[in-house]
């Protein structure tokens, strides 16, 4: 279980970071050629981190393929303690 969190927590981050360079791509393209798509809503409401980590890699295969994503934790699953 510890061992869990710190792999999560680097999957959070390398998803926002795959996420923030797609958005600084699509800056660099005309403006004619940008495709405004609404940004996926993760949320993640479950302890379990298996429950987790499905999420975040359902999460992060969408924002490999161009979407926008962002990620709410509620609850106890944002607390990293």
């Amino acid at each position: 279980m510890r061992i869990l969190k710190p792999v999560i927590g680097a999957l959070v981050f390398g998803v926002a970071l795959t996420a923030c360079s797609q958005n600084s791509n699509a800056l660099d393209t005309d403006a004619e050629e940008i495709k405004v798509a609404a940004p996926i809503l993760t949320v993640i409401t479950r302890h379990e981190p298996e429950t987790q980590f499905m999420a975040l890699i359902l999460t992060k295969t969408a924002a490999d393929q161009g979407n926008p994503v962002r990620i709410l934790l509620c609850d106890k699953v944002g607390n990293w303690h």
